[in-house]
């Protein structure tokens, strides 16, 4: 068997891939913020002294501008590996996008045929080269039948097909999943016998943004943030405050600090004048004892003195 020249990879039958990958994507972006929200929760904020509420906000909100930056770069270069890798392995898909798989028994020997597609046609005869152009990207078809009975092809507003599911899924645009009449042309042309509702317009992005878009940023409409200053102040527990304030020396100002300062001292005094006068009476009682104890001696000095010299003045007689 020759090599397979043409491949028509792009009709919406194909593309169920693409939603469970999608779903895959969700959780993993979901996992991504939930380990990133773990790792913020472990860090502590540790300060020598307490800060002031307005710095705290600070603080809190630059971290959170930090975390938002952060996250999806990480599931940005987790999405970039993967698809690396499936481009280096070149690992064949079912649907016969990027090689196309062939077995001949016939002739006594196996021989199994494993070529890439020379071209990709689209719808309207739009021809893509694998071979000068590795990136196709072909709008994703419905086939439906017209009033003669003939075969044509309609295209899938936002739905795009490339080689690699990866990239078809981070192409598409979501806005005919917004369109009631959209998913019910879909669900007719499949055969579904389930009812699929159009998506909710509460959204924060345009509908035709990509899917590559929506994960650059996590699938998260917004992110929100609760400063709880009063939680750091009781988990720090303080054991003082203490706090200056600037003010213009005015005689007012002066008047009440010294009325404060005589207020102050006054009630200092009349504690402390009890101690102090009971003090220096002590003092001079102990002094007035002394010096009576040293007339005394002084006394009895002279008195032993005089009886000696009288003494002494009858013997020498």
């Amino acid at each position: 068997m020759p090599p397979f020249d043409m491949a028509y990879p792009f009709y919406f039958e194909q593309s169920g891939p693409i939603f469970k990958l999608l779903q895959s994507f969700c959780k993993l972006a979901n996992i991504t913020i939930n380990n990133a929200l773990d790792i913020f929760y472990a860090r502590q904020l540790v300060t020598p002294n307490l800060i002031t509420e307005d710095l705290f906000k600070s603080l809190m909100i630059s971290e959170g501008e930090y975390f938002k930056h952060v996250t999806p770069n990480r599931f940005s270069y987790l999405l970039e590996f993967t698809r690396q890798t499936m481009k280096v392995n070149q690992f064949t898909y079912g649907v016969n996008t990027n090689y196309y798989i062939s077995i001949e028994n016939h002739t006594g020997h196996l021989l199994v045929y494993i070529d890439p597609p020379k071209l990709w046609l689209g719808h309207n005869s739009i021809r893509c080269s694998l071979i000068f152009d590795p990136v196709c990207i072909l709008e994703t078809t419905l086939n439906s039948e017209n009033i003669h009975g003939y075969i044509i092809a309609e295209p899938v507003s936002g739905f795009y097909t490339s080689v690699f599911y990866v990239n078809s899924l981070l192409l598409t645009q979501l806005q005919c999943l917004y369109n009631q009449s959209c998913v019910n042309i879909i669900c007719d042309r499949i055969g579904s016998n389930r009812n699929f509702t159009a998506l909710s317009r509460a959204s924060s992005f345009p509908k035709n943004v990509t899917i590559d878009f929506l994960s650059e940023r996590l699938f998260t409409e917004f992110w929100s943030r609760n400063l709880n200053y009063m939680g750091y102040f009781e988990q720090c527990q303080p054991h003082s405050c203490s706090y200056t304030t600037n003010q213009r020396r005015t005689f007012v100002l002066l008047m009440m600090t010294v009325i404060g300062l005589s207020f102050t001292v006054s009630i200092i005094l009349r504690f402390i004048s009890p101690f102090i006068t009971s003090f220096i009476l002590k003092r001079c009682q102990q002094t007035q004892q002394t010096s009576s104890f040293d007339d005394i001696q002084r006394d009895g000095k002279y008195f032993f003195l005089k009886n000696l010299l009288i003494c002494k003045a009858r013997t020498h007689r």
